[in-house]
Formats: C-alpha cells, structure tokens, sequence
C-alpha cells in the first residue's frame, strides 16, 4: 500500500502578511537612504563652494602681499595706512590691507625702527575671511 504524502500546508510565494511586511520595511528605508544621498550631495556642492571661496581668497591675498613685498622699503606704496581696500575680479569678494610699523618683537611702534608689518585680508561670501601676514625691513 502506498502512503500518500501530505503537505504541510506551505506553499512556495509570499503570504500576504510577508508581503506586507515589505512594503512597510521598504517604505521606510527608502526614503531614509534618498534623503541620506541628497543630503551628501547638498554637503559636497557646499564643499565645493567653499573650496572655491578659499581658492580666489588664496589668489588674491597672494597677489596682493606678492605686489606690496617687492616694493623697496622705503616706497611710498610702503607707506603705513589702514585698511586700504582693494579689487578683487569675484562679486561679493573684498580686500583690504593695512601696513604699519612694528619693532624688533613685532609690536606695534609709532616710530620707523626698520620693520613695517603688511596685512592683507580678504573676505569671501558667506564663510567670513582670510588673512596673510609679513614683515618687511629696511635691512640690505
């Protein structure tokens, strides 16, 4: 006699509940991970943004401080003066530098004693500003 194989009632497929149970699941990783990228994305342009800012800044500080550092140290483009504002070919860029003289240990002095102290500052939009530094003598 043969037996004959009973099944235990389980079917190959999804039951409707497994079903279910991913969509739920999916409905709430998915836009988990779409707002993860959009996020990076958001980030990395801002990155971007930044990283440009403080290219033009660099440039421009460095042309500026390049252009006072070759000049002799008794020219008048040495002379001390207060944040004098110069041009930079970006919009919402701005530059000012100030020379004034400074002693030995790089006080401030009122008197010439052979040292002046160049600064050059460049602001940029949105992200505040950028600054260089240097001291030029009256040493041949």
């Amino acid at each position: 006699m043969r037996e004959s194989s009973k099944t235990s009632g389980k079917e190959d497929g999804f039951t409707l509940m497994e079903a279910v149970l991913v969509v739920m699941i999916g409905g709430v990783l998915v836009p988990s991970i779409l707002l993860g990228l959009g996020m990076s994305v958001k980030g990395s342009s801002e990155m971007v943004a930044i990283h440009r800012n403080a290219t033009i800044a660099d440039f421009a500080l460095k042309e500026k401080m390049e252009e006072k550092i070759g000049l002799p140290y008794s020219d008048s483009g040495l002379d001390p003066v207060s944040n004098q504002s110069f041009d930079i070919d970006e919009p919402a860029f701005s530059g000012v530098y100030t020379i004034s003289y400074v002693d030995e240990d790089l006080n401030s002095s009122v008197d010439d004693v052979g040292y002046k102290k160049i600064t050059v500052r460049v602001s940029t939009p949105g992200e505040g500003s950028y600054e260089l530094k240097a001291v030029v003598t009256s040493w041949k």
